[in-house]
């Protein structure tokens, strides 16, 4: 008996954890009907339908255009989403879930080997910790927003293999050190997890510098002479020599690397706001009220120097007396260093310097573990005098908390109207909300509404979208206010700018509004001369204008703005198709074969079937070369 109760003394925890799985999996499960959003269409729309019978080029969605790396190990997870369960989208978020259930059973055993990182073995009273804090991270209501957003399983799949790697790497040192072995071990957490883990997203880039951490914090390196050597030239190949390289690649590309047209800030205002952002995102993690969460922050107000607003500078000296305490603290309690070391490293890229949206919250589903280690670490070194009771009741109460804030959270991810009306409520200054409010009410045909709405809200990103409402409600709009906009425009366009232009050329083309064809062609031919966020967005731009010159019976400045378009993006066969179409029309048969040619070229290299476009070409042909 005394076995038995000793027994289950030491599973209780495990017992306990998988309950509290199963509790987060019902607590998620009402989201799992919620619907696409956003980046979700782009990036899996074209996968969905590209599986057919008859299309052969399925295998193609498995690079993504969404970063360098093409993170070929997400998309083949959403590729097999499409094939077994097509548009069935609650199945693509349950699967998203169930990685979720997944990393925090990882961070369980994780947790676990940290706390015990210099023991041989790991006691009963050795799992109490690890319990709670991987339930903390599994129930966090901030992670619901990377959970129920299907696209963000490449967040997800980057944090499973960043903490496999790490949990492999712990385990392998514990054995080196004392039972000098697993080497094999170490080994894999480099050679293995890097890759899964980086091309799930560019973030698993940063596991070698987790790595590094986790050596540095709690073995030291610690060992005979060959394991530290061993050790030394993992680092070396897996670390120092690729970190050389993005380095020489960085400052030969910065023009490329650090490209901000197309943002509504410069290098310097964003390094200087992400210094308030990263206390954002640790005042979340650590009380995580509605009002400062939500899935858009473009009302976040951006820091334009150190005293604008003081809260920067102030934010500045925050973090960097955060990381002198961790010097400070480094040997004394190693394992609150660890994870406010941690905290940082994992916001290396997202956070710094690169070019991206100032706010996702999304970026905390892996660092957030060191902020939860960090804080259970001090509770641990400081070792209160708070009794045993009252600290399971004060754990039962805070994982209560959570889990109400999750699933209050995760009803408003359940259907496409509740998620707007709750990021309208606590993010009424987002234009992005207010836009997407107008938007779904000029679907519904609530023309004056969605005006009413946008009627606060100044720049040419609501102004296009004011004129795109009027056209969809009058079905004309008045050459002035076209010219009133291509005065306004400049350098570089931002996003909400490049949609509305072109969604209001999309609408003169399909004849839905009677625009005037010159002074929008004006438009866009200016539009063209401005900077944008990529070629890819100058590209569309230039395709419009083709079409429009092309309907003004400028039929030489149609077909040269097609060849800017295919220069802008030589990946599709798009442009060259209608300029195939445009030249046969023009009788320039010779010239339209050569066009022709070079465009199916690019189709067959293409993970999109051309086969409807090209047959259709090809009856053009037929029908301008048989005599009538």
């Amino acid at each position: 008996m005394a076995f038995k109760s000793k027994n289950l003394k030491f599973y209780l925890p495990h017992f306990l954890f998988l309950i509290l799985l199963g509790c987060t999996l019902s607590i998620y499960w009402q989201g799992l009907y919620g619907p696409l959003l956003l980046d979700d269409y782009p990036q899996l729309i074209p996968i969905i339908d590209n599986i057919s019978t008859e299309n052969i080029k399925w295998w193609r969605s498995l690079l993504s255009d969404s970063g360098p790396l093409k993170r070929p190990i997400s998309m083949a997870t959403f590729l097999l989403n499409a094939i077994y369960n097509g548009r069935n989208i609650f199945a693509w978020k349950f699967t998203n879930l169930i990685i979720h259930l997944i990393i925090a059973l990882i961070l369980f055993f994780l947790t676990a080997h940290i706390y015990t990182y210099n023991k041989k073995i790991i006691s009963r009273h050795s799992w109490r910790l690890p319990t709670i804090l991987s339930s903390l991270w599994l129930l966090h209501p901030l992670h619901v927003s990377t959970v129920l957003y299907t696209v963000q399983r490449m967040a997800q799949l980057s944090a499973l293999f960043v903490f496999s790697g790490l949990l492999t790497y712990i385990i392998g040192r514990k054995r080196q050190i004392l039972q000098n072995n697993g080497y094999w071990l170490i080994a894999i957490s480099f050679i293995l997890f890097i890759p899964l883990s980086a091309f799930s997203k560019e973030n698993g880039l940063l596991l070698p510098l987790f790595l590094l951490i986790t050596e540095l914090f709690l073995f030291r390196f610690h060992g005979e002479k060959h394991t530290k050597r061993y050790l030394t030239i993992f680092f070396i190949i897996f670390l120092f020599i690729p970190l050389l390289i993005c380095l020489y690649y960085f400052i030969f590309h910065m023009s490329f690397s650090l490209n901000y047209d197309g943002r509504p800030f410069t290098l310097y205002q964003r390094v200087l706001t992400e210094f308030r952002v990263l206390w954002l995102y640790i005042f979340q993690l650590i009380l995580p009220i509605q009002r400062t969460m939500g899935f858009f922050h473009d009302d976040f107000i951006v820091s334009h120097g150190w005293l604008t607003p003081p809260t920067t500078i102030i934010s500045f000296f925050g973090i960097s007396i955060l990381l002198f305490i961790t010097y400070f603290v480094r040997n004394s309690m190693p394992l609150l260093a660890f994870g406010i070391i941690f905290f940082f490293v994992g916001h290396l890229l997202e956070s710094t310097v690169l070019p991206l949206e100032l706010i996702y919250e999304h970026r905390n589903y892996l660092p957030s573990y060191g902020v939860f280690l960090a804080i259970f670490s001090l509770f641990y070194y400081l070792n209160s005098n708070i009794s045993p009771t009252t600290k399971k009741l004060m754990v039962v109460a805070i994982l209560f908390f959570l889990s109400t804030l999750t699933f209050i959270r995760v009803q408003t991810w359940s259907s496409y109207t509740s998620f707007y009306n709750y990021a309208y409520q606590i993010h009424p200054q987002s234009y992005r909300v207010t836009a997407t409010i107008a938007e779904e009410l000029t679907r519904q045909e609530h023309y004056n509404d969605a005006l009413s709405i946008l009627a606060p809200v100044n720049g040419n990103g609501p102004m296009l979208q004011r004129l795109y409402i009027q056209c969809m409600r009058d079905h004309t709009l008045e050459p002035q206010a076209i010219n009133n906009i291509t005065d306004s425009l400049s350098s570089p366009i931002d996003d909400q700018s490049l949609t509305g232009i072109l969604e209001l050329a999309r609408l003169g083309l399909e004849n839905t509004c009677n625009i005037p064809l010159n002074q929008y062609s004006s438009l866009l031919t200016k539009a063209e001369t401005l900077n944008t966020r990529s070629a890819k967005d100058k590209y569309k731009i230039a395709l419009y204008n083709a079409q429009y010159q092309w309907k003004l019976g400028k039929k030489l400045n149609a077909l040269s703005a097609l060849e800017r378009a295919h220069l802008l993006k030589q990946d599709t066969p798009i442009p060259l198709f209608l300029k195939t179409e445009w030249l046969i029309e023009m009788r320039n048969i010779q010239q339209a074969k050569i066009s022709f040619s070079r465009a199916k070229e690019i189709a067959a290299a293409s993970k999109f079937s051309y086969d409807e476009l090209i047959s259709k070409i090809n009856s053009k042909f037929h029908s301008v070369t048989i005599p009538h």
